[in-house]
């Protein structure tokens, strides 16, 4: 992936509703410091070559009036969380406080982005506009749009907005003035993010489908079938292997070509994939619905590794560095050894874990569904540093 001139540094004044005006300021590179979408990046790798490493100590604990949603997006020390109850807050780290909040335009779950010129995303699984871009700078919202239901996060990327709906089309939005610059339909239902190559957006449906388009203009480029149930999560790309992960509920995960869609591997594993996966290197890793992690060859689909766990996992693996963290049912956040599985460290916590643990600064962010997010930090670093 090239890195687009705004993705280098930040300086920027941020105005909430609400609040007092602040100064964010930052000389880090923005993609070490910054995971503005789901899965932390274009291509949804769930990947990060630095972060905090076990043993992790409790920094924080914010407690929200509702759950948190399932993808938590962060911006140099502003936490972004959404919650279900129609609203998303927003944490400084530094000062360890809420420094803002907004509540949509009707109180329905919805996901966010963020872009890093001051722009919060934000779609909406019911309502009339549905997508819409706050200027976080201004205290004001730049637009609003009738983008039918959305029930994946939009993802800004250059200059532009990029969804795909339950009304059976992905769309192509200015990120400035909300105008669309182009549809194209499907016969399916989306619901999840698409992913975004340099050249292509990739996204999936309800009936199976995989749909590649050009980024540019929404040609079709490509379609292709992966299996006959629905896909509820975003594709995943290994853009060094030429090669498009796409976890179904039909028990299986599909490595598709990167350039036509042609199926290279598949793998079955025993339950539903209700999450999706995430690469590091030659190893992809996911989670079933039956409490299996596995572990396979990122570029053949061979087994390198499976464990059984008494409940299932309830969020999308992050890898760091060695070490894959996950959220489960049990209550429980857990850090794993990434070539073999086993267990390294363990935190319990006070819900079951549906929100995807990101890298936030040097610390692991993390939201259980009883409305509590957790800021865990190595024992030995500040989470100030």
């Amino acid at each position: 992936m090239k890195t687009a001139p705004w993705m280098v540094f930040l300086t920027t004044t941020v105005l909430i509703s609400g609040c007092s005006k602040f100064r964010m300021q930052t000389d880090a590179v923005l993609d070490r410091g910054a995971w503005l979408y789901p899965g932390g990046g274009l291509l949804h790798t769930g990947f990060r070559p630095e972060g905090p490493q076990p043993p992790l100590t409790q920094r924080q604990v914010l407690k929200l009036p509702a759950a948190p949603g399932e993808h938590l997006v962060a911006l140099d020390s502003l936490l972004f969380v959404p919650v279900k109850n129609g609203r998303v807050y927003i944490y400084h780290a530094r000062e360890q406080k809420f420094v803002g909040k907004l509540k949509y335009p009707v109180g329905v779950e919805g996901h966010v982005a963020v872009h890093p010129e001051g722009l919060l995303l934000m779609s909406l699984r019911l309502g009339h506009e549905t997508l819409l871009c706050y200027d976080l700078k201004n205290a004001r919202y730049l637009w609003k749009r009738r983008a039918g239901l959305i029930w994946g996060a939009p993802i800004p990327a250059d200059s532009s907005v990029y969804v795909a709906a339950k009304f059976r089309h992905a769309d192509r939005y200015d990120l400035r003035t909300g105008r669309r610059h182009w549809r194209y339909k499907m016969k399916g239902q989306a619901y999840a993010e698409p992913a975004l190559t340099d050249a292509a957006m990739i996204f999936a449906t309800d009936r199976g489908m995989v749909h590649a388009v050009d980024r540019r203009t929404g040609r079709a480029l490509w379609t292709a079938q992966a299996g006959k149930r629905a896909i509820r999560v975003a594709p995943v790309v290994a853009a060094r292997h030429g090669l498009v992960y796409i976890a179904s509920l039909d028990s299986t995960l599909y490595a598709l070509n990167l350039d036509d869609g042609r199926e290279i591997w598949r793998y079955r594993a025993g339950g539903s994939l209700w999450k999706g996966p995430a690469v590091k290197d030659t190893l992809v890793t996911f989670s079933d619905g039956m409490g299996n992690l596995v572990a396979l060859h990122a570029r053949h689909g061979t087994l390198l590794w499976q464990k059984q766990f008494s409940t299932p996992f309830g969020t999308s693996p992050l890898v760091v560095n060695q070490v894959i963290y996950l959220g489960s049912m049990d209550k429980s956040l857990y850090a794993l050894q990434l070539t073999t599985g086993e267990i390294i460290w363990k935190a319990e916590l006070r819900g079951r874990v549906r929100t995807n643990p990101i890298v936030f600064l040097n610390m692991i962010a993390v939201g259980s569904e009883d409305r509590y997010v957790y800021l865990f930090a190595q024992e030995d670093v500040s989470a100030d540093d």
